[in-house]
């Protein structure tokens, strides 16, 4: 073994059934981006050395949960020497034990303080004994997932479903009275957990702390967009200015090369621009021919729509094709829509277009080699649309075909009456 081997070793407890591990980077989003590696678990064991080109977070996840799209992964470093997991079951989950290096165990110890100051294990076991007597959503919300899971494969009904149970939950109809006090009494620990955190950070400058960092701010990119209530509200716990000034005076200046650092400055700009009021970040991606095409060249001077989809995302899909009268109404007017779908393969964009008619151009990301969908906040939900005028403001994010509408309207009839000579 090199001094830039990792050897990930372990052994999985009580798991016969499961025969693969799949080893992925931190966050990666199994829909479009590939496994580092598949590890195979023979009689329990597992074996992997893993080539260090810098120690960050990986996650282990195994591969028929995987597959199902619900899984649990494993969160550790993988830093130069052995880095030892063993995989428990207990009460119907499991429990990692992680050993060897450094920062692993570090960052072990951080997790043991928390959970000693804050008890969250003990709320989750509270909120797993209420699943178990039945008591965890209101019987309307009960009523509402079984239509969900009966019209499943109906798209536009499912998507129906899908605005009625987040209408239900801004209402505060989903859970019982007992979640929501237990709700109440997780977010107040949050709240203290996050200024604890954020604490941490400031006080204990590593590459676990870097990480902390680098992760609320990924957090914070991923619910600005879509998310639920609580989800939203989660985000008001975490002082952005703060992590920022943290990132610039030390973090920035203490691993210059690191990923994470160019990882958290892109993050940060997505923070201070995608907002109405933003101004849209460039990029250029191929088309459908492999050609590459730029942002900016196609929208500067022109009122435009970009449009982040997928073949995959039928909301997305759905979407872009309530647009579509509205593009050939106002194409001729100054503007157009920019279509960048999100995709393993250009095949399957190609054939969505066919089937669905966007007569508008359209980019292809492949793997997300541009971050694109990363850099507009919309990574793990179901695309975004964002609305821009000639100078590239942010009019409007993820609007609706009549909303969109609206905006020109009244946008057009202000440029008409500006003209000189007009009345």
């Amino acid at each position: 073994m090199d001094e830039k081997s990792c050897v990930i070793k372990g052994k999985v407890v009580d798991r016969p059934w499961s025969h693969r591990l799949v080893l992925m980077e931190y966050d990666a989003d199994s829909r479009v981006q590939e496994p580092k590696v598949i590890i195979p678990v023979r009689d329990g064991e597992f074996t992997y050395v893993h080539e260090v080109d810098e120690c960050k977070m990986y996650q282990l996840i195994f591969a028929d949960e995987l597959a199902k799209s619900a899984y649990r992964p494993i969160h550790f470093f993988a830093e130069p020497g052995v880095v030892d997991i063993e995989i428990c079951f207990e009460d119907g989950g499991f429990v990692p034990k992680i050993h060897g290096g450094s920062i692993n165990g570090e960052y072990q110890m951080y997790l043991k303080d928390k959970e000693g100051r804050f008890h969250f294990q003990a709320l989750s076991a509270q909120y797993d004994s209420l699943v178990r007597q039945d008591l965890y959503f209101t019987p309307l919300a009960k009523e509402l997932q079984q239509l969900m899971f009966q019209f499943q494969e109906d798209r536009l009904k499912l998507d129906s479903l899908n605005a009625v149970y987040l209408r239900l939950e801004k209402e505060k109809k989903v859970y019982t009275a007992q979640v929501m006090a237990l709700n109440e009494k997780n977010k107040c620990l949050r709240v203290q957990e996050q200024k604890w955190k954020e604490d941490y950070i400031d006080r204990n400058p590593s590459l676990v702390s870097y990480f902390l960092l680098m992760d609320d701010l990924r957090c914070l990119m991923k619910y600005r967009v879509h998310g639920f209530p609580g989800e939203f509200d989660m985000l008001s716990f975490k002082d952005l200015q703060r992590l920022e000034d943290m990132y610039y005076s030390v973090y920035k200046l203490m691993f210059p090369e690191h990923s994470y650092t160019s990882l958290s400055a892109m993050m940060l700009e997505s923070l201070r621009k995608i907002e109405v009021g933003g101004k849209y970040i460039d990029f250029t991606a191929p088309d459908l021919d492999g050609h590459p095409v730029t942002l900016s060249q196609q929208i500067d001077g022109k009122v435009a729509l970009i449009d982040l989809w997928a073949s995959w995302c039928g909301p997305c899909r759905k979407h872009s094709k309530s647009m579509i009268p509205v593009y050939e109404k106002y194409k001729s007017k100054g503007f157009t829509i920019i279509g960048v779908a999100r995709e393993k393969s250009v095949d399957s964009a190609k054939n969505a277009i066919l089937q669905d008619g966007y007569p508008w151009l359209n980019l292809v990301e492949i793997n997300d080699i541009g971050n694109i969908w990363f850099r507009y906040c919309v990574e793990g939900a179901g695309g975004g649309t964002f609305l821009v005028d000639r100078d590239g403001k942010i009019l409007a994010v993820c609007p609706t075909a009549e909303e969109v509408e609206n905006i020109l309207e009244e946008m057009l009839n202000d440029e008409v009456t500006s003209m000189p000579g007009w009345g």
